[in-house]
Order: structure tokens, then C-alpha cells, then sequence
């Protein structure tokens, strides 16, 4: 019977027994010893041996002269001394024995057992030191058979199992992810996959299976695994389990893994089925941008227009207490400022006939450039702007420099005759926050946080304007 571990196979067996040796020779052939079956030879074939199988004798046996083959197939040669004794062959016969190593031998395998008077065709028969029993050698075979009866081995787990999934996104599990194997090769119903078993669970910090058992839709969290707990084949074909990584973790701090083992579904020799030793799935999460946050403490602002005509308003502060935020600058590994990106800020409604301008109080931050509405470079001053400038960020950008830049921006108007309220909307881009070694925030694009803020505009009455003239009378 074959063994259920995994390439171990049968175990020795031997194939005859109650075995007779005799040759009429020996008792009627002057100067023969009647006892002494002298030089010969046996040859056991095995029909249609198959990788694994082997045929043996213990070389230590007395009556032995050498012992060639038995494996890959060929037949097992033992050539006899010329002392081998009747007694000897018959216990040399008696201990051939068959052994299959591998996994996937079953059924009858038909054995022969050839025992020759002689080691070579053309040599005499029974050569002893007294003498021989002539002519050419002859031969006696016998048949024997070997039933072997296949048990089903468990399967393995291959490889170093891993599952790789995007950061705020559900992870569905498919059967190969499990790297089940059988090794063993045995039938079609042993070589796929019948259930996993969870052993343990990945860190509840970082991310957790997730079971939809009722097939309902509705995944529930898996918070013991007590004594194991199965899942089937079908239920992970089926988009039934999960893994979901807390929020905007990712990369190294993401890292996490739990311990299975899988079953196979047995076949027809032996149904039973069986489990693998446990192997462990390591789960990995690749980063994916998330969007930048901006709020200001104060965004709304007032400017009273001047007395003076063709003069409008002064500069104002538009923004303060600017915070720009993104949570992939401290869950991403590689990111350390707010890198690449653009500022787009504009005046909603202007143009050219408003005479609205953003002006700018201070310098820009180290490699930041700025164009105007057209796109064209503006040299930003806090006398020369635009109603709309777009900033370009570098990938040395930080927070801190954005929300300075952005605080340090002037609304004003030229106009006499603006009222109310005017919007100005502040946008940022974060550019996939690429920095200066090429790390980013994992894409799949760039994404946009909004801020609008107000500036109210008080109107004055301007003086009107008069001049001198002259009026003839008659």
C-alpha cells in the first residue's frame, strides 16, 4: 500500500516466498556437488516499469557474486558464486524485493524471475570447482505479481503565496492565489483545489478578511479563526473572500499576512481528503493618490472702494490660516514634501473690464513660476497681476511654501462702480506629489482640492467732476 506522505511511496515488499530451487544435474552429473547450485544467475524485469519503481536484493547475501540494475527501468542481475549453495538461491530468491518511490503507481505490476544455470548464454551449466553440467546454460522463470494500492497524498502549498493590492481598495481573492499543488500528479480530481483553511489572521491594525458565508452580499469581518475556519473553493471563485487594508495605509506600513492551509478533494482510489502543512500569504498594498485637503481659518475679506475717482480699492488679504494636508505625504514611503502640482487661483467672473487684479505681497517660493489668464509669464508683483494666475510647483515644494504663497496674495480692483461680493477660488492640484527622486503617490492621476473665499466690495460715492466755462450774455 502506498504511503499518504508525500513522496514516500510503498515500502519494501518482498514478491515470492516457499520458493523451491532444484536441478536434476546436481544429483546425476559426475563430480557435481549434489547441494552446490553453482555459477548462475537471476534476472528479475518488471513489465512497464514506471519512474520510481525499483527492484532490490541485499548484496550481503552468502551465495552473491555482484547485483547490477533494479532501477530507471532495467532488470535486476544477481550473478552467483560457484559455491552458491541450493539453500543460498533459494533465500537470495526470497528476499528480491520491489519498492515504489513515487506517488502515482497503482494497480497490478506483473514481476519475472528468471534463474539461469549459468551467467552467460554460452557458457555450460551448474560450473562448480568440481566441475559442470555442460552444454549451454538453461532457465526457470517464475511469475509473480505485486498489487499495489494507491493512497491519496496531501497536497502542498508552492512558492511563497503573496496577494498585492491597491490602497483603499477592496482586495477579491482568486483560487490560484492560495498556490495550491499535488505534487503527487495522482488524478484530475486530485490536482484542484477543494477548500482553504484560515489558521490566523493579518494584523487587525493593518487591514482584515472580510466573509461573505450566506452569499447575501454582505461581507462580514473575520475575527476568529479558533480551531480554523474553512472557506471552499467555490466561495473564493465566487468573489466571496476579501481583504480590505485599513485607510490610506500602503506600502511598508501595510505589510501583513496570515496562515492557511489547503485541502484537495481525494479520488477514486481514496477518497479521503487531505490537508497541507500550513503556509503563509503575504499581503502587500501598492500606494494610490489620495486628495489633498485645504482649508483656511479666515477666507472672507472687505475692501472699501477709494473716494478718488478711477482709483478703486487698495490691496486686501484674500486667505489666512491656509492648511494644505495630504495624507499620502505621511502613509506613502518616499514622500516627504508636497512636491509637483499646480495653484490655480481666480477670480470668478472677471475680466478685463472689471479691472480686478491678484497681485502678490512677497516673492515666490524657490522654483515655483506663475502665468497669467492667457498662460503667458507674468513677472507677479505687488503692483503688476492678473484676475487669473496658474502657479506651476516643483518637486521640492512644500505645504508650508503653498499655503504661504497663497496667503500672501492681494485682491484689488480698479473699477468705480464694483459692489458686493466677489469670489475668489483658490485650486490645488497635487501633481501625483512626484518628488525629486521620481517617487510618487501612486496615481492612477493627480487630484484636486478646492477653497473659495470672498472679498466684499463697499462702493463710495465719487465726487463729480467739474470744470471751468465761460457763458456770454447779450
Amino acid at each position: 500500500t502506498e504511503s499518504n506522505v508525500l513522496g514516500t511511496g510503498t515500502p519494501e515488499t518482498t514478491i515470492l516466498d516457499n520458493v523451491t530451487i532444484g536441478d536434476v544435474d546436481l544429483a546425476t552429473t559426475g563430480g557435481l556437488d549434489a547441494n552446490t547450485f553453482g555459477k548462475g544467475q537471476i534476472v528479475v524485469s518488471l513489465t512497464g516499469a514506471q519512474a520510481g519503481e525499483i527492484l532490490s536484493v541485499s548484496g550481503s547475501l552468502a551465495g552473491i557474486d555482484s547485483v547490477t540494475g533494479g532501477t530507471g527501468g532495467s532488470a535486476l542481475t544477481i550473478n552467483l558464486t560457484d559455491t552458491a549453495t541450493l539453500a543460498e538461491v533459494k533465500a537470495i530468491v526470497e528476499a528480491i524485493k520491489y519498492q515504489s518511490t513515487g506517488d502515482i503507481v497503482t494497480g497490478t505490476r506483473n514481476i519475472t524471475v528468471n534463474l539461469y544455470d549459468a551467467q552467460g548464454s554460452s557458457q555450460d551449466g551448474n560450473i562448480q570447482s568440481g566441475g559442470d553440467a555442460g552444454a549451454s546454460r538453461l532457465s526457470a522463470s517464475i511469475a509473480a505479481t505485486v498489487t499495489v494500492t494507491e493512497q491519496n497524498d496531501p497536497p502542498g502549498i508552492s512558492g511563497s503565496p503573496s496577494i498585492t493590492a491597491k490602497e483603499d481598495i477592496d482586495y477579491v481573492f482568486q483560487v490560484s492565489d492560495f498556490n495550491f499543488t499535488q505534487t503527487g500528479g495522482e488524478s484530475a480530481l486530485d490536482t484542484e483545489l477543494n477548500k482553504i483553511t484560515i489558521k490566523s489572521l493579518p494584523e487587525g491594525s493593518k487591514g482584515s478578511l472580510f466573509y461573505d458565508a450566506d452569499g447575501d452580499g454582505v461581507f462580514t469581518e473575520i475575527l476568529d479563526v479558533t480551531g480554523g475556519l474553512d472557506v471552499s473553493a467555490q466561495d473564493i471563485a465566487d468573489g466571496k473572500l476579501i481583504y480590505r487594508s485599513d485607510p490610506n495605509l500602503n506600502q511598508s506600513q501595510a505589510d501583513n499576512s496570515f496562515s492557511y492551509s489547503v485541502w484537495d478533494k481525494g479520488h477514486a482510489s481514496d477518497p479521503t481528503i487531505r490537508e497541507s502543512a500550513d503556509g503563509t500569504m503575504q499581503i502587500n498594498v501598492d500606494q494610490q493618490n489620495d486628495a489633498p485637503v485645504l482649508t483656511a481659518t479666515n477666507k472672507t475679506a472687505s475692501a472699501t472702494e477709494s473716494a478718488t475717482s478711477a482709483t478703486g480699492t487698495d490691496p486686501v488679504q484674500i486667505v489666512s490660516g491656509v492648511t494644505l494636508s495630504d495624507f499620502d505625504l505621511s502613509t506613502t514611503d518616499g514622500l516627504s514634501v508636497f512636491g509637483k502640482g499646480t495653484l490655480t487661483v481666480e477670480i470668478v467672473g472677471a475680466t478685463t473690464a472689471t479691472k480686478e487684479y491678484l497681485t502678490l505681497s512677497g516673492s515666490l517660493p524657490a522654483g515655483v513660476t506663475v502665468v497669467d489668464s492667457q498662460g503667458s509669464p507674468i513677472s507677479l508683483s505687488s503692483t503688476v497681476g492678473d484676475n487669473k494666475l496658474v502657479f506651476s510647483l516643483d518637486a521640492d515644494t512644500t505645504a508650508a511654501e503653498v499655503q504661504s504663497l497663497m496667503e500672501s496674495l492681494r485682491y484689488h480692483t480698479e473699477s468705480d462702480v464694483l459692489d458686493g461680493t466677489r469670489t475668489v477660488k483658490f485650486t490645488i492640484n497635487d501633481g501625483n506629489n512626484e518628488q525629486t527622486n521620481g517617487n510618487t503617490a501612486g496615481g492612477p492621476t493627480s487630484l484636486e482640492a478646492t477653497l473659495n473665499a470672498t472679498v466684499t466690495i463697499t462702493e463710495v460715492n465719487d465726487p463729480p467732476i467739474g470744470s471751468d466755462k465761460t457763458v456770454i450774455a447779450t
